[in-house]
């Protein structure tokens, strides 16, 4: 099952892109990024969790345990049950990545609290706490498709990230993110087949479409300070 549990990090931050930015660069710093993920998962492991976090991890290992089966006759009972609670249809098979990596895309606020708890002193420098800034920012807000998202970065991340021309490292820019045209098209036509509740409506808008990074700010302007 710890196993079960990096795998959902590694699927919403790789596969998804949840915090890549971030993950990406402390694994460039030299930080080995499963061991920060066993520790994040594991709720005993430190007294000081987060409640937010302890129900998500307990929710996920309860829903994860459900798919395990310990022997042949088990995994039948399952299954039949599966198929007949689904009007004799086979059912779709349980996407828990998704699911759980949707909740903390759109619905989870303790991921960030959590990697500054456990992230070493020394690597939250100030590329770190901006990109810890842009991650927060760059998803969609899919309650509001106009909303407009303003943070300040130091040069030197922008200069990290590839972003902008002429960037000064020593210099402040606003960065400000919205949504392209294409980008509102494409999820103002996926929101007219859609009336599912919340967190179905996460799961199946993240499950859908694609490229993910439709779902993440591509109208971004970038402007000295």
């Amino acid at each position: 099952m710890d196993v079960r549990k990096i795998a959902l990090l590694i699927h919403a931050t790789k596969l998804f892109g949840y915090y890549k930015k971030v993950i990406d660069y402390l694994v460039d710093s030299g930080l080995q990024i499963t061991r920060l993920f066993a520790e994040m998962m594991d709720v005993d492991l430190y007294k000081e969790n987060i409640v937010e976090q302890r129900l998500f991890v307990d929710e996920f290992v309860e829903a994860a345990s459900y798919e395990l089966s310990e022997n042949y006759d088990e995994l039948y009972m399952k299954l039949k049950k599966r198929f007949f609670d689904n009007k004799n249809q086979h059912p779709e098979p349980e996407r828990l990545n998704t699911l759980f990596g949707a909740r903390l895309v759109y619905q989870e606020k303790w991921f960030a609290k959590s990697l500054e708890q456990l992230v070493d002193g020394k690597k939250k420098n100030k590329v770190f706490k901006d990109l810890m800034r842009i991650s927060n920012v760059e998803w969609v807000d899919l309650k509001n498709l106009k909303r407009h998202k303003e943070i300040v970065v130091n040069g030197e991340t922008l200069k990290y990230l590839g972003m902008g021309d002429n960037i000064s490292a020593n210099s402040m820019y606003s960065v400000s993110f919205s949504l392209s045209t294409d980008q509102y098209k494409i999820i103002t036509e996926y929101n007219k087949t859609c009336s599912l509740v919340e967190r179905d409506y996460y799961f199946h808008i993240l499950n859908s479409v694609y490229p993910r990074e439709i779902l993440q700010y591509q109208d971004i302007s970038i402007n000295k300070l």
